[in-house]
Formats: structure tokens, C-alpha cells, sequence
């Protein structure tokens, strides 16, 4: 199931800003570092992450706590380092990269900086790491070099090809191979690269939701969108992450976060980074420009790619919030589950909105199988539906409300219980789709998939998937042109959203979390009303 899932992602099928395939990432908590030292630090815990993986030493991850915790798959980690998702005509292929047992690892990675690329190695013979005030240094030298030589178009760069559909992205993949063997050379580094970091030493962002549009697409400037992780650093010391995660789930990517984040943080402090010397080796520095030759053929695919691209991010808003009047500990003081209070609340504000229920999606980590990904957490219910007539069609009194609410708190639960446990439909059905189309190539599905109910059903103009914690916050496009994709997270003290829509979305992410907010103050003080009195 995972090769299907994962060739059924790999299609040749548009990439465009709104689908749910970039997601970006504020980090950390600590703010107002110099760019430089930002960018270097977290460089060096990202090669001891990677270390620790290779070596073995990661700790296999669990899923839950005490007796009842399991191991999980860490099968996606390998396409984490040294991987790239690469276009061919028909199906894209995530490409990973493997040292041989007698080379070195593979620690090179790519800077991107005013639209230019460049190689850097910082690990010498031994594995010796250049140190933090040498890494700062050789960055230093890079943003220079950018700075002195002529705009690589328009700032944006090469990179602006791989924001192109996936068909036309393959087709110039293979001219840039074919126009010069140094093309090719540049192409495979990037591939093989651990990954990528994109230094912005002129973008001051100072809002979430202007860092969120300079990490989500930045107008298809100076990234290489093919990659599933590119640092950013901003010239404020705000920074961020960007990934392409059709090779992985979005929860291996906030785990890498989660592990990587505290590390930074203390090496902005002055602390030791763990495996690496804060005060270097003395590595020798080596880096080196990865000038893409270009004709007049190219020149024109860049502004035809930039052209469609602008027009594609006209059609789409993002915007976050954080909501800070309670959090997960009260919710849970409530006996009611934070995830179930969240998904609830969403259904709620969109019957509000729009006097309707929407299909929603909730993605459920199967990791505890082999090679498992996700399922669908079909989150709306009779029950949810229920509660949402009760609160804002029906006149009822404070107690139904509260009965309706748990009931649909509780079945929201036993659904995501279901299918965590490997109980969902619709990556069987998937299956049974792409196994159809193997056997029977250009013959019509199945009745079952096109009755409209069915075609309704995974119309998901609610995408929500729980990726966040206290070092950041995951965003995604909507997958449909009418929806909203909706990440969000929490932690005892307060709840975090962010929210993107399209151009034919009713409801734009401004107008959902500010109803969203009134959503979650209103079932909080349901909740509270059926809570036992204390006794004098």
C-alpha cells in the first residue's frame, strides 16, 4: 500500500501553491539571532540529526504511552537525507541517495541566496565538521558573492522551473540535461544533496502570515521546491522550513522538527551542540557555485513559469492564529479529548458559516503497521452534525447542547481510533482504484466509484491534519479550489491555526478563525455548564 500511495501522489498532476504537498514551518521560540548564526546552527544539529540516523543511534519512535506504547515504522526517514523528488513524464519518482560502504557520508548540501545556487561540504576527511564560527564565516562569504554578482532572473533563479506542472517541469528537466553536461552535474547534486538551506538577507518578515507566504511559495523565489527539507533564514533571524513531502508524512517531518529545534536553541545560547565541537575543527571551507546554463529557449520556460505561478498564488490566502484564552489542559479538565475539541469545533464553524456540513478530512498515522502512512479520519458524524444543528439551527436549552456535544466529542474519538488501528476505507479503496488501473488500464472504474456519493464524499473542502507543537506550526494548501486546508495544534496553554483557501473557497481563513474562535469559546462554556458543582 505504501508504493501505491505514494505512486498515486507521484503522478504527473500540477504542483501548484494551494495543494497539499509544501508545508512550511515557524522556528524556533528563540527570535532575533543574526540570520547567519541561525542558518549555521541549524545546520550543524541537521547533520547530527542525520548522523544519529545513520548510525543508529535515533531512538525507534513510539505510538503512545506506558505498556500499551508500539514501535513505528521508521521506514520514511530514509527519504528524509539525500532524497529528491525528480520529474519523468507519466510519474515523478522520489529519488534517495546511498554512500557506499567505503565513501564518506553524503553531508553536501545547497545554499540558495538571491536566486544564485551553491555547493557547500563542511565535512572533511573523518568526518571533521567545520565549526559554528567557520560555518558563519563561509555563509558569510556566500551572501557576499551573491550580493556582488548580477540578479539571477529577477532574484528568483532557476528554481522557479520546479514550481511548473510536473509534465513541464520533466520536459525541461531533460533539455537543461541535454543543453550541458555541467546541467546535469548540478542537477545531481541538488538531488543528492542532505539538503537544502535558503538564506533571505533582505526579507524582514515580522508577522506569522507574511513569514508563512515567504516560507509556503515566496513567489517561486530562490527555493528548489522538489526538495523535502530547505531551511530558511531570514535577515531578521526568523527562519522556517519548507519541504515537499510526497515521500513522507507531514508527523516525520514535526518529529525531525521537534528533535532538531531544542538543539538550535541551545546552540543560539552558546551551549554545546551535541557531536559537534562549537569551536570547530578547522575543516577546510569549500563551496562552490552551481551556475545553471540557460538559452533562450529556458529564459522564456522561467517567465512562462513565472507567469502561471503569480497567477496561481493571486488565487490563494493564507493566515494563522493563535488562540490563547485557553488550551488543551483545560479542554482536557473537561473530560473531552483537545483533538476531538478541535475537529468538532471546525465542523461547527463551517455549518455556521455556511448552514451546511462539508466533507472533512483528518489524517491518522499508520505507522504502527509496516510501511505505513496515513488514513482518512472521515471526521464529520451524525453525531457531529447533531451538535452543530443543536448549537446554531435548533433552539435548545444549555443541557442538550452538552449531551449533543460529548456524544459527537466521543464518536470523533472512536473514528480516530478506528483508523489509526488500520480500520479506515479509503486507502483500501485507493488501492482497489490503483490496482483497477493497473489490470485494466483505460477501462472505467467500478460502479462503487462513480456513484456521486462517492465522488462527494472525497471532495474534501475540509482538509485538516494535527501538525504543530511548541517549537512550530505546519501549513498546507486547500486540495480543492472551493476548500480550506486547516493545520493545526496545541499545547496546555493554547491552540494554534493556520489556514489557506482558494479563489473559490466562500470562506476565506480570516473570516473562518475569527467565527472559529467564537466556536471553541462557546463549546468550552457548554462543556463547563454540565461539569459537577463542588460540594461545600
Amino acid at each position: 500500500m505504501d508504493s501505491y500511495f505514494m505512486n498515486f501522489g507521484l503522478r504527473a498532476v500540477p504542483i501548484r501553491p494551494y495543494q497539499n504537498i509544501p508545508w512550511d514551518s515557524h522556528l524556533t521560540r528563540l527570535e532575533h539571532f543574526p540570520m547567519l548564526l541561525r542558518a549555521a546552527t541549524t545546520i550543524l544539529c541537521t547533520l547530527d540529526l542525520k548522523r544519529r540516523l545513520e548510525s543508529g543511534t535515533y531512538p525507534v519512535e513510539m505510538q503512545g504511552k506506558g505498556k500499551g506504547a508500539k514501535e513505528v515504522c521508521m521506514e520514511m526517514f530514509g527519504r528524509f537525507f539525500n532524497s529528491c523528488r525528480v520529474p519523468f513524464s507519466g510519474e515523478d519518482k522520489i529519488v534517495t541517495y546511498h554512500p557506499s560502504a567505503r565513501s564518506e557520508p553524503l553531508d553536501h548540501f545547497y545554499v540558495c541566496c538571491s536566486g544564485h545556487f551553491y555547493g557547500v561540504d563542511v565535512v572533511g576527511e573523518g568526518g571533521a565538521v567545520l565549526g559554528l564560527p567557520g560555518l558563519v564565516e563561509l555563509l558569510q562569504t556566500i551572501v557576499e558573492d551573491a550580493a556582488e554578482r548580477p540578479q539571477a532572473w529577477g532574484r528568483k533563479g532557476t528554481g522557479l522551473l520546479s514550481c511548473q506542472d510536473r509534465e513541464t517541469w520533466a520536459e525541461d528537466s531533460a533539455y537543461l540535461q541535454r543543453l550541458s553536461p555541467e546541467n546535469a552535474d548540478i542537477l545531481q547534486f541538488l538531488y543528492s544533496s542532505a539538503f537544502g538551506v535558503c538564506l533571505e538577507p533582505s526579507s524582514f518578515p515580522m508577522t506569522l502570515d507574511a513569514m508563512d507566504v515567504q516560507i509556503w511559495h515566496n513567489h517561486g523565489a530562490n527555493r528548489w521546491f522538489d526538495k523535502p527539507i530547505q531551511w530558511v533564514a531570514f535577515g531578521n533571524g526568523y527562519g522556517g522550513l519548507h519541504g515537499e513531502h510526497s515521500g513522507m508524512d507531514g508527523t516525520v517531518s514535526g518529529n525531525v522538527i521537534s528533535d532538531i529545534c531544542p538543539r538550535i536553541d541551545n546552540g543560539l545560547l552558546g551551549l554545546t551542540i551535541p557531536t559537534y565541537d562549537a569551536k570547530g575543527s578547522g575543516t577546510t571551507q569549500q563551496w562552490s557555485r552551481l551556475d545553471f546554463k540557460l538559452d533562450d529557449h529556458l529564459l522564456d520556460r522561467l517567465r512562462s513559469a513565472d507567469a502561471v505561478l503569480q497567477n496561481e498564488i493571486g488565487k490563494v490566502s493564507i493566515s494563522a492564529d493563535i488562540f490563547s484564552e485557553f488550551g488543551a489542559a483545560a479542554v482536557k479538565k473537561l473530560r473531552a479529548s483537545p483533538d476531538a475539541f478541535c475537529q468538532v469545533a471546525m465542523q461547527m464553524t463551517i455549518f455556521r458559516l455556511e448552514r451546511d456540513m462539508v466533507p472533512q478530512y483528518e489524517s491518522a498515522s499508520t505507522r504502527t503497521f509496516q510501511h505505513g502512512r496515513t488514513e482518512t479520519i472521515r471526521s464529520v458524524t451524525s453525531e457531529s452534525r447533531a451538535a452543530a444543528e443543536a448549537f446554531y439551527l435548533h433552539k435548545t436549552s444549555i443541557a442538550e447542547k452538552n449531551a449533543k456535544l460529548r456524544k459527537a466529542l466521543a464518536e470523533h474519538s472512536a473514528v480516530s481510533r478506528r483508523a489509526v488501528s488500520g480500520e479506515g476505507i479509503d486507502r483500501h479503496l485507493l488501492g482497489l482504484r490503483m490496482i483497477h488501473a493497473e489490470k485494466y488500464p483505460g477501462k472505467p472504474l467500478p460502479k462503487v466509484f462513480q456513484h456521486p456519493a462517492f465522488g462527494y464524499s472525497c471532495n474534501w473542502r475540509m482538509s485538516t491534519s494535527q501538525l504543530g507543537n511548541q517549537y512550530y506550526q505546519a501549513g498546507y494548501g486547500a486540495v480543492v479550489d472551493d476548500g480550506l486546508g486547516a493545520a493545526y495544534s496545541y499545547t496546555n496553554n493554547h491552540f494554534q491555526f493556520k489556514v489557506s483557501s482558494r479563489h473559490l473557497t466562500p470562506v476565506s481563513p480570516k473570516v473562518f478563525l475569527k467565527a472559529l474562535r467564537e466556536t471553541l469559546l462557546l463549546m468550552r462554556h457548554v462543556l463547563a455548564s454540565g461539569q459537577p458543582t463542588a460540594k461545600l
